[in-house]
């Protein structure tokens, strides 16, 4: 999450607690959490936002929609997601485009699942079976055109990771762009012979 990754997560927990404001350290603690604060309201919907804007702490904040919205909204924000996943395809994408689109949903589901923290072995185990899942739903959304390669990388062992398996299905993307490109060099050089040969025939 972008909290987490730029060290403001204290902000949420309790743990950036506001000082006193004689304290040296009070301006850069006001300026950080009216930031985090404003990262939660921008990320929710008008309608919700509006009745945060009187709050004083990020803390505030997330634990008043930790009680409000959180196992309903994460419940059907779930669902939507996951209905999102079943129905995406490549269609008209480049190879890239889809597996960036794909992990996207991906990591919006990774925010709904809660790691067990009684069971590392269980965790493990859950971790590899949405590994293998998910270069199921890699290859299943790719267009048909892809099916040889998909059938190489299912019967690959050991089964191939996300990663793994969308370099392979974009080099062959790669190659077919290659090869199109050189007939249609080829064509247009046969297109200019024959228009050359119809001159000299009238000649």
């Amino acid at each position: 999450m972008v909290v987490c990754g730029r060290g403001k997560l204290g902000y949420f927990t309790g743990d950036s607690a506001e000082p006193l404001i004689t304290n040296s350290k009070y301006e850069l603690w006001r300026a950080e959490n009216a930031l985090v604060m404003s990262w939660l309201i921008n990320s929710m919907n008008e309608d919700i936002s509006s009745s945060y804007m009187s709050f004083d702490t990020a803390k505030a904040i997330w634990d008043d929609c930790k009680v409000m919205y959180s196992d309903v909204e994460n419940t059907s924000q779930k669902f939507e997601t996951l209905t999102q996943l079943k129905d995406f395809k490549q269609g008209n994408l480049s190879v890239t485009k889809y597996y960036a689109d794909l992990k996207k949903i991906w990591q919006e589901l990774d925010l709904y699942d809660e790691p067990d923290p009684f069971c590392t072995d269980c965790n493990v185990k859950y971790k590899k079976k949405i590994q293998k899942d998910r270069v199921y739903e890699f290859l299943t959304g790719l267009a048909n055109d892809f099916d040889e390669v998909k059938g190489r990388i299912i019967s690959r062992d050991p089964f191939s990771s996300t990663e793994k398996a969308f370099s392979e299905v974009r080099r062959e993307e790669t190659r077919r762009r290659v090869m199109l490109k050189k007939g249609e060099i080829n064509n247009s050089e046969k297109s200019a012979l024959l228009k050359t040969w119809e001159r000299q025939q009238w000649h």
